[in-house]
């Protein structure tokens, strides 16, 4: 007798629009401390399976961090600069799901946080004494990591 087939598909949306806040305090030239707020946007994924039985599966994952980092900072001329930081993530993922398993609706949620590794580089122009604008990509160390580019305006006091 042969034996049922499970036929399934599967797609993942992993780009969104990130958003940060973000302030600190420039020790020296070389040296920064900084903390921000970021949202990485939502996730999405969609699970489908048609045979032996149908059944269609969302999720939604919605991560947010706190970060607290050291700065490096290598100024390269009158007005640029390259810098790496390193710090700790206090991250928080919000979890939404809702299918059909078999033609029976479901909507769990859950949430997850923890603390984790933060890192980053980026380059950037000091347009005015008050006014840098910073090009960086920055990455929280969880399971698959949380991996970001960015462009951002920075007003200097």
């Amino acid at each position: 007798m042969p034996s049922p087939g499970l036929t399934t598909s599967a797609s993942v949306d992993d780009k969104d629009t990130v958003w940060k806040l973000f302030g600190g305090y420039r020790k020296n030239a070389n040296l920064a401390f900084e903390v921000a707020y970021a949202d990485f946007g939502s996730f999405d994924t969609t699970t489908t399976v048609t045979a032996p039985f149908f059944a269609k599966n969302n999720g939604e994952f919605k991560p947010t961090a706190l970060l607290l980092d050291v700065v490096g900072i290598l100024p390269l001329a009158d007005k640029y600069e390259i810098f790496g930081k390193v710090g700790l993530a206090a991250w928080e993922i919000e979890v939404d799901i809702s299918g059909t398993p078999g033609g029976v609706n479901l909507s769990p949620g859950f949430d997850d946080d923890g603390l984790d590794f933060h890192y980053g580089v980026g380059v950037a122009a000091h347009f005015t004494d008050t006014v840098t604008v910073r090009a960086e990509r920055e990455v929280i160390d969880l399971e698959k990591g949380v991996d970001a580019w960015s462009i951002s305006i920075q007003f200097n006091l």
